[in-house]
């Protein structure tokens, strides 16, 4: 009797992933893998791997975390194929008004004079505290997940070494005249006490829709005469001190009341120049890469400009403006070739 020899053992229907990973994870533990895999690299070409720091200040990590600690992971493994030699050093964020709002948080102080009550010493301990339960936590499931670094030699933001090395750069960059004093316009926090940085404004953006803002100009020398200005950032308005203007474009004028409104345009059509049409013509012009569009009132009687602006950015629906546009262009063809017409039969 022949019984087969079955070279591997049996495979269940059925896989339990969780299973599988402990089971790849012991193996490299027990045959000590990452260990013999940086002997052997040892002393081979040099790979310096500076990891952007984790803020440790989670009590587990995100999904985006697993997501980019998988492509560092991954990018090591393979300058290690290379026989390259690498430090495998992994870094922590330890500092920042994230960490302290959460302490802030978890010993119910709400300003900087109950942190003062509490003990600026005490309220430190306790920010070092919380960075070093975040980081261990963060180590565990590293590990877990099945990253590479060498975990018992992580850099920390708070250890005197990371912050001597930082002010031997500030002494560098000082001895070689590369600081400078000046000003700069920076979000403030009225209950912090403390500039924001880009970072820690993330998540205070919105999306919000505001009254447009047209401002008439005074034209030096010109009474009675402005120039039409139209912006999205009124908040500069206070500050400006003049309009620049390209010598180049053309303008229109509209009186309204008592003051005449000046429109710069860029349009040179025969249709504005010639002015033959005893009524209202629509022409859209924009700028498909700029995403801005002007429509233009002209009334060829008595040669005036009404001008309306809006910024496609600004717009969630292109529906009513694709219409509009499409059927302006149309209403100025067809008027275009009813004069083209109508000359025609009045020179013969």
């Amino acid at each position: 009797m022949v019984t087969e020899k079955t070279r591997f053992a049996a495979v269940g229907s059925s896989v339990d992933l969780p299973e599988l990973e402990h089971g790849v994870l012991e193996l490299w533990e027990r045959e000590r893998t990452f260990d013999l895999l940086r002997q052997k690299n040892a002393g081979g070409p040099r790979f310096s791997f500076i990891d952007g720091p984790i803020t440790a200040n989670v009590e587990a990590m995100g999904i985006h975390h697993g997501w980019s600690r998988t492509y560092k992971d991954v990018y090591q493994r393979y300058q290690a194929m290379l026989g390259k030699d690498q430090r495998y050093q992994n870094g922590f964020d330890c500092q920042g008004l994230w960490v302290e709002v959460q302490v802030e948080r978890e010993l119910n102080l709400n300003s900087k004079r109950e942190i003062e009550s509490y003990g600026i010493d005490r309220f430190s301990d306790a920010c070092r505290a919380r960075v070093d339960r975040s980081a261990a936590a963060i180590t565990r499931q590293s590990i877990r997940l099945g990253q590479w670094m060498d975990w018992d030699h992580s850099y920390y933001t708070y250890g005197d070494n990371n912050i001597s090395h930082i002010w031997h750069v500030l002494k560098l960059c000082h001895e070689r005249g590369w600081l400078y004093k000046g000003h700069r316009s920076m979000p403030w926090c009225a209950r912090c006490g403390t500039a924001l940085s880009q970072h820690e404004m993330i998540d205070s953006y919105r999306e919000m829709t505001h009254t447009s803002i047209y401002a008439k100009l005074p034209i030096e020398g010109k009474p009675g005469e402005f120039l039409l200005v139209w912006t999205t950032t009124p908040w500069t308005l206070p500050a400006n001190v003049a309009l620049a203007v390209h010598p180049e474009l053309e303008d229109a004028s509209r009186i309204l009341g008592a003051t005449r409104l000046r429109a710069l345009f860029d349009i040179t059509t025969p249709l504005i120049r010639n002015g033959v049409i005893a009524t209202w013509i629509f022409i859209f012009i924009g700028s498909i890469r700029e995403l801005s569009a002007t429509i233009l009132l002209f009334t060829a009687r008595t040669k005036t400009i009404s001008v309306a602006m809006f910024d496609l950015r600004e717009s969630n629906d292109w529906g009513p403006i694709a219409v509009l546009s499409v059927s302006m262009l149309v209403i100025t063809f067809v008027m275009i070739v009813l004069i083209n017409r109508f000359t025609q039969r009045k020179m013969t």
